[in-house]
């Protein structure tokens, strides 16, 4: 057994409420070709209360089990986390999903290939894609299924036939992502708290880019997630839609120069209205949210210029440890081929 403190990998599971999940979950995780010696798991838990914490100590006693004292959400609640692991890497896992046998070694793999790599995630599976079923932790896919970031600065989705290269991303995603613990120290902090929900993945890739690193998508690290699509225009989606369109006029903010992001502005405020292409919503459910993502942007754009005060000291560090010439970001983002 190697001593914790030189542990290749830990992974981290934030759990909340998410006793239905457990059983799937942790044992894919721990049913990895990785030597189960080299790595180690965490479920942290957001004040849960269906039993999730008890449940785990319970039927799986290699877990090292947190428990906070309250629900502090995805970015708070992970990188309180981060302080209790010992891995070289940290891998951090949403705790509805279900991973391939080699999911951890293919991210380490491609963290060790090149030192340039800083942060890595996986080839994910949704409900609808269609080689989602049967589940199996043993066969590889056909198809990589590629996140990365549009020209209009939303998360886009693009399927290829398969392939072993690793794929260059700007956007990490949080459900499933590797992290290097060498560059925690350059990033003051892992995900930024004061987004509260949604886009804080976004800005971790943005901000590893930054110092000059370079983040990818490895399609052999395959992963069943099991989000259901959100095919509805209720209320709560709608109010879902605001938080996050304010947050990426937010994360652009904090990781562009005023002239890069004045000029990116136009592109942020149509990305609402061509979001709509991703959701395969019907023609009259396209059209409603058209007209109504106007609205919608306009109103999330005037949060975020109110919130912009509480982002300049944040943005200024992550400006003065830029590593990458002016308008970098910009000309990636128009050149997006997702």
């Amino acid at each position: 057994m190697k001593r914790a403190d030189m542990l290749d990998a830990t992974v981290i599971v934030l759990g909340y409420n998410g006793l239905s999940y457990i059983d799937k979950c942790l044992s894919s995780i721990l049913d990895q070709d990785f030597p189960i010696s080299n790595y180690e798991v965490i479920w942290a838990d957001n004040c849960s209360t269906d039993g999730s914490a008890e449940y785990v100590t319970r039927c799986f006693p290699s877990v090292r089990v947190l428990r906070f004292d309250q629900n502090y959400g995805f970015a708070e609640g992970n990188n309180r986390a981060v302080d209790y692991a010992n891995g070289k890497y940290i891998v951090f896992l949403n705790q509805d999903t279900i991973v391939h046998r080699k999911w951890l070694s293919e991210l380490v793999h491609a963290a060790e290939s090149n030192s340039r790599i800083k942060a890595c995630h996986s080839n994910m599976l949704m409900p609808w894609h269609s080689e989602r079923l049967p589940e199996t932790q043993e066969a590889m896919l056909q198809c990589v299924h590629i996140a990365d970031l549009t020209r209009f600065g939303y998360v886009g989705y693009r399927q290829v036939p398969f392939t072993n290269e690793y794929v260059r991303t700007l956007f990490v995603s949080g459900a499933s992502v590797l992290i290097a613990r060498e560059v925690f120290k350059d990033l003051d902090y892992v995900f930024d708290p004061d987004l509260s929900a949604y886009c804080e993945d976004t800005d971790l890739g943005l901000r590893i880019n930054s110092l000059g690193y370079e983040t990818v998508l490895v399609p052999t690290s395959i992963l069943y997630h099991n989000q259901e699509p959100q095919d509805s225009l209720a209320l709560a989606v709608l109010r879902k839609a605001n938080l996050i369109v304010k947050n990426r006029f937010l994360v652009f903010f904090k990781n562009m120069y005023i002239s890069e992001y004045v000029l990116f502005l136009p592109f942020l405020l149509l990305g609402a209205p061509f979001k709509m292409r991703e959701f395969g919503w019907e023609g009259h459910k396209k059209i409603i949210y058209a007209f109504g993502s106007i609205p919608l942007t306009l109103c999330s754009f005037a949060r975020a210029l109110l919130e912009f005060p509480r982002y300049f000291d944040k943005r200024r560090k992550i400006l003065s440890k830029r590593k990458r010439e002016k308008f970098w970001l910009l000309r990636r983002l128009v050149r997006s081929s997702v």
